[in-house]
């Protein structure tokens, strides 16, 4: 529309797009935005630690199991394939369970909004409330970025079953 507008010969007038007009509203946005990608890479990287601890002690508490499986010639692929059904049932699992609790209270701030003691002042514009974005996109990515992350933190648990020896590991208690 800015192009149209512009071709109709309004000389005395100046036409500048939402984001030009409210700079310090948009400053604010792109911090918002920053802010949240801040914010999923702490939380992801901490689930990633807790998802990684619990392969772990898996495989350690398994370490006779594993060694037993592997002297008996259980190939590689299916001990590898083992793991990380584990950790794709425990994603699974807590993202049906995240979504459950989530979604029932996104939906709820999403109608009756979270008030803010006093009313911010941004570019011109007073926020006295914010709602909650129930849309797929906010339960989408924070999902995929988990799939994503416990497929990588596999590759340590995967390495440590690699490297057990099976005499060594039937000697372990």
């Amino acid at each position: 529309y800015l192009s149209f507008i512009k071709n109709k010969n309004f000389n005395n007038l100046e036409f500048l797009p939402w984001y030009k007009v409210a700079v310090e509203f948009y400053r604010g946005m792109q911090a918002d935005r920053k802010g949240m990608w801040l914010s999923l890479f702490v939380v992801l990287f901490i689930i990633s630690l807790g998802v990684l601890n619990t392969l772990l002690m898996a495989v350690l508490e398994r370490t006779r199991e594993f060694g037993l499986l592997k002297a008996l010639g259980t190939p590689l692929g299916l001990l590898i394939s083992m793991i990380y059904t584990e950790a794709l049932l425990m994603l699974f699992a807590g993202l049906i369970l995240g979504f459950l609790l989530a979604y029932p209270c996104n939906l709820l701030f999403s109608i009756i909004g979270i008030s803010y003691p006093e009313a911010i002042k941004m570019g011109g514009i007073e926020i006295k409330k914010m709602y909650a974005d129930p849309s797929f996109n906010s339960f989408f990515l924070p999902a995929f970025s988990l799939f994503i992350a416990t497929l990588l933190v596999c590759i340590f648990p995967v390495f440590r079953v690699y490297k057990i020896l099976p005499v060594e590991a039937m000697r372990k208690v």
